[in-house]
């Protein structure tokens, strides 16, 4: 598992790209750079190309509208995302950019369940013939449509540190792979 000083430092030699692949990683990641959890001067990352890997043809504008961008420090991506298999695979012009996969697995809404300690309640429903992801619990469960722009908000009660909370617990629970990484790797300390 990689350490919290690690990611946070490789970034601050970079210009960062940041990209998400669902609306719940886009708000979390919103929600701790706007109150200052994620250690990295505003003037050194991007949001403008958030969304921009989510079909194939944003992949390719990733290339074109942000990596021939002349930047102060070179460029680096940020891909929070829950899929280990997912990758970006960059022309070989951008071969060099460093990418640094954040991995939510198995769902983003993990994080509402370690939040609201209902880790055994959904471990009794995540296996065998009537399996439910953790999307379809949470739903279910919280009787709220989790997709929603306020949801992530909404489940931690407003309050940044209950998300910071479930992301290091995330990641003392988490079977992250060596250049794998976590929310909780990008909280500054």
């Amino acid at each position: 598992m990689n350490s919290d000083d690690e990611l946070s430092e490789k970034l601050k030699e970079h210009f960062v790209i940041f990209v998400c692949e669902g609306t719940n990683e886009e708000q979390i990641l919103k929600w701790l750079l706007a109150e200052h959890k994620i250690d990295l001067d505003e003037d050194l990352y991007t949001l403008e190309h958030v969304r921009s890997v989510r079909t194939k043809i944003g992949k390719k504008g990733l290339e074109k509208n942000a990596l021939q961008v002349k930047y102060e420090k070179p460029p680096a991506i940020v891909y929070l995302l829950d899929s280990r298999t997912e990758k970006i695979v960059l022309s070989k012009e951008y071969r060099q950019v460093p990418i640094f996969y954040v991995i939510t697995a198995p769902e983003i809404e993990y994080l509402f369940i370690l939040y609201l300690g209902l880790e055994q309640e959904f471990n009794k429903v995540k296996g065998g013939k009537n399996q439910k992801k953790v999307s379809e619990f949470c739903k279910e469960k919280l009787k709220i449509n989790i997709k929603n722009r306020e949801a992530v908000k909404n489940v931690f009660e407003e309050n940044v540190e209950n998300l910071v909370r479930a992301a290091k617990r995330y990641k003392s629970s988490s079977k992250l792979k060596k250049e794998e990484y976590c929310i909780a790797d990008l909280l500054s300390n």
